[in-house]
C-alpha cells in the first residue's frame, strides 16, 4: 500500500523534507500520511474560505470537560439541553 501513495508522498507541498524522513521505515506509514494530509488540506480549505474552526483537544474532556463542552457550545451556537453526564 505505501508504494502506492509513495509518489504523492515525495511530490506532496504539505510535507517538508524532515517529515519524509521520519517518515522511513515507520511501517504503515501510508496511513499516517493519508491522515495527516487530509488534516492539512482541512485547515488549508478552511483558512481560503475564511470559515470559522474550532480546534477540541479529547484530553480536554478529561481536564476541564465542563469549560470544554461550553467553548464548544458556544461555538455551534447552541444551547445545553440537559445535564451532561457525570
Amino acid at each position: 500500500m505505501d508504494t502506492i501513495y509513495a509518489r504523492k508522498e515525495e511530490q506532496s507541498r504539505l510535507l517538508s523534507n524532515d517529515i519524509r524522513t521520519l517518515f522511513k521505515g515507520v511501517p504503515c506509514h501510508a496511513e499516517v500520511f493519508k491522515y495527516v494530509q487530509w488534516h492539512n488540506l482541512a485547515l488549508a480549505t478552511t483558512k481560503r474560505l475564511h470559515l470559522p474552526t474550532h480546534v477540541l483537544h479529547y484530553e480536554s474532556y478529561e481536564t476541564d470537560f465542563n469549560a470544554t463542552l461550553q467553548k464548544l457550545l458556544e461555538f455551534l451556537d447552541l444551547e445545553q439541553v440537559g445535564e451532561a453526564p457525570t
